[in-house]
């Protein structure tokens, strides 16, 4: 619903009944409308996430705390490609085109969900299709986070890629390290299927989509980058939504854009909506990527334009300095074991990314011995999950035990933990390991340390929580 109202030719008096009639239709609005969630839900069964590029992790310096690009992929971690030659719901790639694209199938029992759908092709197989274009693969890529043959590996500390090949710029004694290899462009016609960024909903001024780690999706926030919120509820009569939650506030020229409509409040704000919902911001949210009312009150709901999968067996708790972390269904936090460089911090929020290709190269083998695993248990696979799906995917140990896995890392719990939000195995570290080389001049220099993944320097593995 949308007021176009132009405050220019309004005189005052009708502009205050303006406001209390509109007033008065935003509140009819609020209490008709569904419970839902506006966003939908970012993939189906079978359809996952990957970040681009060095966002992988691959070259472990640096911590990486915001992404921002992601890309579909399909199961196994290949990126997926659209071509412009397809029409919406249809496929021209056959015969010699699929040599080089090979279509992204789906199950047979596959069914149509938010963007995503399943179209047939000539041959009467199934494919995935996003926004009406069919999906491929590439041949030319063996590594997660590749596309079109173009590897995070190169970046990273030389290891065999996905072809056993092996990749990666060796650092000599002065820190030095070759060019990086030149980029592979796509064929004309050929795009990468994004999924952040989001590219194709017609956003207003003041207003941007962003990953909110803590939000789990795509998000809509402010100009001051703060995460938006919507109320489920009527706003206009109910007195929560004049403490803490700010409505946002749309400039006076301001005109509505594709979802984005105006209403003008009893008080003579004009506020944004999105699919007829206003928006609001949470005035205890400290910055960007924070998203701390969630969960304050069942009725209020953060923005989100895209949902990310969250399996039933998981949930969220919070803990002092690291904010939301990942737990089981009853509260139990669960961990991951992963490397750290000395000199990177790893210790508040957000302070150290999450690695995935780092988290898939330790797979099980982590350093966890018999004695370990006593305290320490790999989390189990739910027998009704149906992984891989957008973060979530499934690490098979030799034994054939079935691990869950989240942005490329095994998840554990500790029996340490006795009441849910408890985090006693929070950064338990192995001993470190201690490498290097004297330089020309005489200076210590750090050599290559493979704990699982190759890293340059004194390292070791410890165990973290971890954070969305």
């Amino acid at each position: 619903m949308s007021f176009p109202l132009d405050m220019r030719t309004i005189g005052s008096r009708s502009l205050v009944a303006a406001a209390v009639l509109i007033g008065s239709c935003v509140a009819a609005t609020a209490n008709a409308a569904s419970s839902a969630d506006v966003g939908e839900l970012a993939t189906p069964p079978g359809i996952t996430i990957e970040p681009m590029g060095r966002d992988q992790g691959y070259g472990f310096g640096g911590g990486i705390t915001v992404r921002d690009k992601l890309m579909f992929a399909n199961a196994k971690g290949m990126t997926l490609f659209t071509s412009e030659k397809d029409p919406v719901g249809k496929s021209v790639c056959n015969d010699d085109c699929t040599k080089d694209w090979i279509p992204a199938l789906a199950p047979d029992k596959a069914k149509a969900i938010g963007a995503w759908s399943v179209i047939l092709r000539d041959d009467k197989t199934k494919q995935w299709a996003y926004k009406g274009k069919p999906l491929y693969t590439s041949v030319k890529d063996v590594d997660i986070g590749s596309w079109y043959g173009n590897s995070p590996m190169n970046d990273g500390p030389p290891r065999k890629n996905g072809a056993g090949v092996m990749v990666g710029r060796e650092q000599n004694y002065l820190g030095k390290r070759p060019e990086r290899t030149k980029e592979t462009p796509l064929p004309d016609g050929w795009k990468i299927a994004m999924a952040f960024p989001v590219s194709d909903i017609k956003l207003p001024t003041g207003i941007a989509i962003a990953e909110v780690r803590d939000a789990m999706g795509l998000t809509l926030i402010d100009h001051a980058k703060r995460t938006l919120y919507y109320f489920d509820g009527d706003p206009l009569k109910d007195a929560r939504a004049n403490s803490h939650w700010l409505p946002a506030a749309a400039p006076q020229i301001s005109q509505p854009v594709g979802d984005f409509k105006l209403v003008v409040r009893a008080d003579g704000l004009r506020q944004w909506t999105y699919k007829g919902k206003g928006l609001y911001t949470y005035d205890a949210d400290a910055g960007e990527g924070f998203a701390d009312g969630i969960g304050v009150d069942r009725q209020w709901k953060v923005a989100n334009v895209f949902n990310y999968y969250v399996p039933s067996n998981i949930s969220f708790t919070h803990a002092e300095t690291k904010g939301k972390i990942l737990a089981t269904a009853d509260g139990q936090t669960l961990y991951m074991r992963t490397p750290h460089s000395v000199g990177q911090t790893h210790g508040l929020r957000r302070s150290q990314g999450i690695r995935p290709a780092i988290g898939r190269e330790l797979g099980y083998n982590v350093q966890c011995d018999k004695e370990c695993r006593k305290e320490w248990h790999p989390y189990p696979v739910p027998a009704d999950a149906n992984l891989p799906q957008g973060q979530w995917n499934v690490l098979v140990h030799p034994d054939g035990f079935k691990q869950m896995t989240y942005q490329g890392f095994g998840l554990w719990t500790y029996d340490a933990d006795k009441r849910p939000g408890q985090t006693e195995g929070d950064s338990q570290y192995t001993d470190f390991i201690f490498s290097g080389r004297l330089d020309k001049t005489g200076v210590m220099t750090p050599e290559q340390v493979d704990l699982g993944t190759p890293l340059d320097g004194p390292a070791a593995l410890y165990w973290a929580v971890i954070q969305p």
